[in-house]
């Protein structure tokens, strides 16, 4: 159903022979099959449209490619929520709502049985996990919060202190 809103909607948005570029939120994979089948069948250059389908790139910010107009859609994750709230110019066009499949893995010696056990411990959250609305949500709801101490590593990923 996803598929075909946006499917739908691109086919609104653009004229004749248009270039457009979906920008995915993660490397090429099953879960964005609906796009490239419709591509494969023909559905996008029937209706005019040329589409490119880019996997994401090391470090990169949703948000930023569409404002940068380096993508003209994107598929996104819950953390364009906060860029939206920080007033960031984001048009949802679809929402699913499920659980989220984000978590948070830790070693059996770390003595963490509860999320209220993760104060005044560090982790690593790649940046745009430090903005995941379920992680924050997650955490707010127990009053732990992420202080960042900025340590970045090879990975993208930074060091957050919980207090």
């Amino acid at each position: 159903m996803k598929i075909i809103i946006i499917i739908l909607f691109m086919l609104h948005y653009v004229q004749a022979n248009q270039q457009i570029t979906l920008q995915l939120n993660w490397l090429h994979q099953f879960q964005f099959a609906g796009y490239y089948i419709a591509k494969e069948k023909g559905f996008y250059k029937d209706a005019g449209i040329d589409l490119s389908i880019n996997e994401i790139q090391y470090a990169m910010n949703l948000s930023e490619v569409l404002e940068n107009k380096e993508a003209d859609f994107a598929i996104g994750r819950s953390s364009l929520l906060i860029e939206k709230g920080k007033g960031k110019d984001i048009v949802a066009l679809y929402s699913a709502f499920q659980n989220s499949p984000l978590i948070l893995l830790l070693r059996e010696d770390s003595n963490i049985k509860k999320i209220e056990d993760l104060k005044n411990k560090k982790v690593m959250l790649t940046s745009d996990e430090m903005e995941s609305a379920p992680i924050l949500a997650m955490l707010s709801s127990k009053k732990v919060y992420l202080k960042l101490t900025l340590k970045k590593t090879l990975l993208d990923k930074k060091a957050v202190d919980f207090f």
